[in-house]
């Protein structure tokens, strides 16, 4: 019982000493972390109110930036984009020159990327759909890029400017599949002229140039048609359409 009892007294020192411990930081950084505590445990309307509390009763502390950006990653948490979106660029508004700068553009990339279109079995394949946010979701991967090319986030920049490259190049290949079904070759050549140019290597291009052989051979376009057809073999000659590809080049020699 003797030993209980110490093991309480000196249980209720070291509880004592912390207390001291934390009523001795910065009262702007417990609020601060406490809301990031409610953050982290998803109590986003408590956190928001802290963050808040920190900007209103802190504005010089070092503490009150953080809680502005952490006012749009409560945003972010909730998938509240576009209010997220806003919080990021005041935050690199008032604050261009902070050490997490370069997040908070990445954070605004993420952001649109969320709202890029994306597939479920019960609606129209996201190549088909407007794909607008995936166009401001690359401009600010790139901005961010851009601004910061030493940012430790820079691998994350660029995968996800890959993933919005093959939406990108998804929905052109399928615009030119509808035009091309409909014999709308002259908008369909526009927009295969697009894929090719903006978005090569993405793994369309030998089927695109397959669709633009098949219009050219239908307009009696033979040296173009040469040129496309050599294009396609090139790419890789042991695929299908490099096969059909050799066998029309056969049948012109």
């Amino acid at each position: 019982m003797r030993i209980i009892r110490l093991i309480i007294i000196l249980g209720g020192l070291v509880g004592c000493a912390a207390g001291v411990q934390q009523q001795s930081k910065d009262p702007a950084q417990n609020r601060y972390e406490h809301a990031l505590k409610e953050l982290n445990l998803g109590m986003f309307s408590e956190a928001l109110a802290g963050f808040n509390e920190v900007k209103t009763k802190y504005p010089y502390s070092r503490f009150a930036a953080l809680a502005d950006l952490r006012v749009a990653d409560t945003h972010f948490e909730q998938a509240k984009y576009i209010e997220a979106v806003d919080a990021y660029r005041n935050f690199l508004r008032f604050h261009p020159n902070h050490a997490d700068a370069d997040y908070a553009m990445l954070r605004i990339g993420e952001c649109y990327y969320e709202k890029t279109p994306s597939d479920w079995w019960l609606l129209p394949p996201s190549e088909e759909k407007d794909q607008d946010a995936t166009k401001q979701a690359l401009r600010a991967f790139r901005d961010m890029i851009k601004m910061f090319p030493n940012s430790k986030y820079l691998e994350d920049a660029n995968s996800k400017i890959d993933l919005c490259r093959k939406k990108l190049a998804d929905h052109e290949f399928y615009v030119a599949q509808f035009y091309f079904k409909k014999h709308e070759y002259r908008a369909t050549k526009m927009r295969l002229d697009f894929l090719l140019s903006h978005f090569s290597g993405l793994g369309l291009d030998q089927e695109a140039l397959w669709m633009l052989a098949q219009i050219q051979q239908e307009e009696k376009s033979q040296e173009g048609l040469t040129r496309t057809l050599e294009k396609i073999i090139a790419i890789n000659p042991d695929t299908k359409l490099a096969e059909k590809a050799k066998a029309i080049q056969q049948t012109h020699q």
